[in-house]
């Protein structure tokens, strides 16, 4: 049979929170990176800076408007935000940054209809928890 496709990302996030940095962590053995205009990605990572609490209520803004991402390609997709530089001393834990997004409970929740997880990673060290 044919070879299953890789999931369709789309890796959007703050300025200066490690975007290229994790895309060339991720490379592309694993994902097929998309642009928003493609409207057909599997799923979207968002990255955020560990170390920039001023981005956090900038994502939330964003994460917002992602609900349009949901309308325009017609489907749920689910969002992944990767709390990145988590290897800077200082830097702030994904729990904390939950709270900072106006999250309640568990790591994982529904926000808008939206299935969404929250992860620790350091895209310098290739590292994701």
């Amino acid at each position: 049979g044919a070879a299953p496709s890789k999931p369709r990302v789309l890796l959007l996030g703050a300025p200066q929170a490690g975007r290229t940095t994790l895309n060339e962590a991720l490379g592309d053995e694993e994902f097929a990176l998309v642009d928003e205009a493609a409207a057909a990605a599997d799923v979207i990572l968002y990255v955020v800076d560990a170390t920039r609490p001023a981005q956090w209520t900038a994502a939330e803004h964003l994460l917002k408007r992602l609900h349009g991402v949901n309308q325009r390609l017609g489907r749920l997709v689910p969002l992944v935000v990767a709390v990145n530089k988590r290897d800077v001393e200082g830097s702030a834990p994904a729990r904390q940054v939950v709270e900072e997004l106006a999250a309640t409970g568990d790591v994982c929740a529904a926000v808008g209809g939206r299935v969404w997880r929250v992860v620790d990673c350091s895209a310098k060290r290739r590292d994701v928890a």
